[in-house]
């Protein structure tokens, strides 16, 4: 089964998501994405990419999450 990537700033939106996905036995990976850079040098690993991303983020000091999470989607 592939992987389902978990893209959020706010971890109490992703607490549902996490029980989920442990009950049905999917495997996930959450991508914290308040800040950081992206590599175009390297391909995305299989997998589904769910956007959990808020425009309100910048609410709890995430300012720039939105801008970052679109750049790592392109």
């Amino acid at each position: 089964m592939s992987r389902v990537y978990v893209i959020h700033e706010n971890d109490a939106w992703v607490e549902p998501l996490r029980a989920a996905f442990d009950e049905l036995g999917v495997p996930f990976t959450e991508w914290f994405l308040d800040e950081g850079t992206v590599d175009l040098t390297v391909p995305p690993p299989d997998g589904v990419f769910y956007n959990r991303m808020s425009a309100s983020s910048h609410t709890r000091g995430h300012r720039y999450a939105p801008e970052h999470t679109a750049a790592v989607l392109a």
